[in-house]
């Protein structure tokens, strides 16, 4: 019988916006009862924090996951031992997401601000308007104050931080370049069934990053120097990782692929038919 140790651990996703967080949010709920699981409210993040970290001792004891757009360091109000997961992604890739995600969901904050001016990726990333690109990665892993540290003012010494975080804290750090080995890491550190998924909150009509301008590029690399140097340090984690499990990983992938695949031709079919019968009992 294989042994997991973190199996005891509650379990804190970290969600980097834009890195694949989303389907990973399903995937968690695919594995553990919806009682214990805690999630942060992405839209409301400063109250939702706020309203776990004023839980009583007996209902954070329950908690087995705790996931959602947070910055680290809520393990200390954690009654259980607890461990960090995550998923990193390529900055510059990160910042162009975002900016085709803003552009055509109308229920973003920044929606209006952005299309009203008709910013260019360019004009949105040097406007100032938020520091969720600015370095986001590495402030959300040092724990940074975005009231506090203001857009462009990201302390190099974050960096140092979010690795050390990484480092210490973190039992899988993910890739979303590498998504489905970190399903599978995911699964061998913590005992999950086959974590099948279909994508989601995938930014839709956004352009290839080799369509984007050079000086676009570069202006989102300048406001993302050390998310890039976080991001490196990741992959070289990453790597790490894989190594711990070399000897049936690359046949598990490629099985868990092929199932996954007609997991994902069968899904959206049951979630019409889920939607219709769900219909016909409100009428």
């Amino acid at each position: 019988m294989v042994v997991h140790s973190y199996q005891k651990h509650t379990i804190i996703f970290l969600h980097i916006p834009k890195a694949s967080g989303s389907t990973l949010h399903r995937i968690i709920e695919q594995q553990y009862p919806p009682v214990v699981i805690y999630t942060i409210d992405g839209l409301n993040v400063v109250e939702s924090t706020n309203e776990f970290k004023s839980l009583p001792q007996e209902q954070r004891q329950k908690i087995k996951v705790l996931k959602g757009h947070m910055s680290f360091g809520l393990h200390e109000y954690l009654a259980r031992p607890s461990t960090y997961i995550t998923i990193l992604r390529e900055p510059v890739e990160r910042v162009i997401s975002q900016y085709y995600y803003i552009c055509h969901n109308p229920k973003h904050r920044l929606h209006a601000h952005v299309k009203g001016q008709n910013l260019s990726l360019s004009e949105y990333v040097s406007s100032g308007i938020t520091t969720a690109v600015d370095n986001s990665q590495t402030r959300m892993l040092a724990a940074i104050d975005k009231s506090i540290v203001k857009f462009g003012q990201t302390p190099t010494e974050a960096l140092d931080i979010a690795k050390q975080n990484l480092k210490i804290y973190f039992s899988v750090v993910g890739l979303t370049e590498k998504f489905d080995e970190t399903l599978i890491l995911l699964k061998k550190k913590f005992g999950w069934r086959l974590p099948f998924y279909v994508r989601e909150n995938v930014t839709k009509n956004r352009q290839l990053k080799e369509n984007i301008p050079p000086e676009a590029i570069e202006i989102i690399q300048h406001y993302n120097l050390l998310d890039i140097q976080l991001y490196h340090y990741a992959q070289q984690i990453f790597e790490q990782q894989l190594t711990q499990y070399a000897g049936n990983f690359e046949a598990e992938l490629k099985l868990f692929r092929l199932i996954n695949q007609q997991y994902g031709k069968v899904y959206p079919i049951y979630q019409s038919t889920l939607h219709k019968s769900q219909s016909l009992i409100k009428k």
